[in-house]
């Protein structure tokens, strides 16, 4: 029993870090800012900095992913933001 459950994480694991990594970089290269989409139009190009810096998407993309993990790991999942 305790065997079959070992080679399920052992699985489970590299699809869940291999999963995670492909939907991050996918966001990553799509060219679409984050901030200027939360901002909206008006936003002037110093606000998309500013909010970008604040949100740590300044950062380089594999400090971005390690952060995330971290904070999925201990079941931060991040804020929800809702336009309505």
């Amino acid at each position: 029993m305790l065997g079959r459950l070992g080679r399920t994480v052992a699985v489970t694991v590299p699809v869940f870090l291999v999963a995670t990594l492909v939907t991050f970089l996918l966001g990553a290269i799509s060219g679409l800012s984050p901030a200027g989409l939360l901002l909206g139009d008006s936003a002037t190009p110093e606000d998309v900095a500013r909010a970008n810096a604040e949100l740590g998407l300044d950062r380089p993309v594999a400090v971005q992913y390690a952060d995330w993990l971290a904070h999925v790991v201990r079941g931060d999942l991040g804020t929800w933001c809702s336009t309505a």
